[in-house]
């Protein structure tokens, strides 16, 4: 009985310098922003490229705080970027330095870049002809009968 419930205890004890050590992690690399990454609006350049993470950082109290610039459907100025942050206080992280924030804000680019080019290439896959589907099945099917 007494072996259990110290063994309950240190791993108690250990479990919350875990959390505490994961906690200062954090804090140190910079702060994980608020902001749902997986439901960003889409805006359609002139370009044709499409921007949905662009951001802007700056500096306040002693922290770089990493914002994004597509507010709702529109790619919006630097200062209208920092005036919306003022007023909701949403941001992507905050960070000890310009070059922590520029890495993250360079990371969450590529990220999105990725996840895009993934939903473009699986749109083009897909036909809206049904027939073509159907074919495409069948040849595969009949490669794999010659095999």
């Amino acid at each position: 009985m007494k072996l259990r419930i110290t063994f309950n205890y240190l791993k108690n004890k250990m479990l919350k310098n875990i959390r505490k050590m994961l906690k200062d992690m954090i804090k140190k690399k910079g702060g994980k922003g608020n902001i749902n990454l997986k439901d960003r609006p889409k805006v359609h350049n002139p370009d044709g490229s499409i921007s949905t993470i662009r951001s802007i950082s700056f500096n306040e109290g002693g922290k770089e705080i990493l914002v994004p610039s597509v507010i709702g459907d529109k790619v919006v100025s630097n200062k209208e970027a920092y005036s919306h942050y003022k007023q909701t206080g949403e941001h992507l992280g905050k960070f000890d330095s310009i070059e922590a924030a520029d890495k993250y804000a360079e990371k969450l680019h590529k990220r999105e870049a990725k996840l895009l080019y993934k939903k473009k290439v699986k749109e083009t896959k897909k036909s809206p002809n049904p027939y073509f589907n159907l074919i495409k099945k069948m040849v595969r099917n009949s490669k794999k009968n010659r095999s």
